[in-house]
């Protein structure tokens, strides 16, 4: 019985050891996803003053607002989706708490998305249904938990005139692409972090 223990013991410690090895070679990252305080505002208001003179140059379906907030939501998964995959194919080990501690953070905002057709709930409102320019605007952080001065900033900006019969589309273009491009910036997690903000366009 005693030999017994002692070889379930040593079993034991070996998962141990062999886990803390993957840990070395595959450091843990938590990815938050989230919306600009402009995107919350706009999922279910718009007002004339909200207007935005910026590079999309978009009219149409009430200036880019009253999307609902379902469909917001259902951005952040598509976008966590796209994350997701193409970080668990360069090593990293994506948990889903802060317990325990991860080694990294990944913060990542919607700063702006515009879809190509209306939404369920623009249409509610009689809005025309038609296509336009669509596309996002993104901005990551990627923090060193040990070590929360160092971080190094990601920015990326596509917006697509493709028009197809998504409601998304080209936002739904810009997140895979994003994630890609990032990716390619974080390989095997052997990343020196910085401050230092980069276009991920390059």
């Amino acid at each position: 019985m005693r030999a017994i223990i002692v070889t379930i013991a040593i079993l034991f410690s070996g998962l141990i050891f062999n886990h803390a090895a993957a840990d070395d070679d595959h450091p843990t990252l938590l990815i938050k996803v989230m919306l600009s305080d402009d995107m919350k505002f706009r999922a279910d208001n718009f007002t004339p003053e909200n207007i935005r003179k910026d590079s999309i140059n978009s009219k149409g379906f009430e200036e880019d607002g009253n999307y609902g907030m379902e469909e917001l939501e259902g951005l952040l998964e598509e976008l966590e989706e796209d994350l997701d995959d193409r970080l668990k194919k360069k090593d990293w080990t994506l948990v889903e708490s802060q317990e325990p501690v991860p080694d990294f953070l990944l913060q990542v905002v919607i700063i702006d998305a515009r879809n190509n057709r209306p939404t369920a709930t623009q249409k509610s409102a009689k809005i025309m249904d038609g296509h336009k320019v669509g596309g996002a605007t993104i901005l990551a952080k990627l923090t060193d938990v040990s070590n929360p001065d160092a971080f190094k900033v990601f920015n990326y900006s596509k917006y697509s005139a493709r028009e197809n019969a998504r409601t998304w589309s080209s936002a739904h273009i810009a997140f895979r692409d994003f994630a890609s491009a990032l990716s390619k910036e974080m390989p095997d997690a052997e990343i020196e972090l910085d401050t230092t903000a980069i276009d991920l366009k390059k």
